[in-house]
């Protein structure tokens, strides 16, 4: 499976590529309209990403804070 993981990730960002670029020539607006909703949806992303980002971030250390609650160290006694 991860032999194939490189070609499918390529694959996909080539179909997405092809698909918005067939979309910009059969599109029944002007061009610059189109590109001024381009612009305004790319200007979007960078917040989305933060969003998703920071969620996750959460999400991770909450679950690591909970792994270390949860585990307890190992300490070896010394006898005598």
């Amino acid at each position: 499976m991860k032999d194939y993981l490189p070609g499918l990730t390529a694959g996909i960002i080539v179909g997405a590529a092809i698909g918005v670029a067939i979309g910009f020539l059969f599109t029944p607006m002007p061009g610059r309209e189109v590109r001024n909703i381009f612009k305004e949806r790319a200007s979007e992303v960078p917040e989305m990403v933060k969003e998703s980002l920071g969620d996750r971030k959460k999400v991770y250390v909450k679950t690591w804070k909970g792994h270390q609650q949860d585990t307890k160290p190992y300490y070896r006694h010394k006898t005598g």
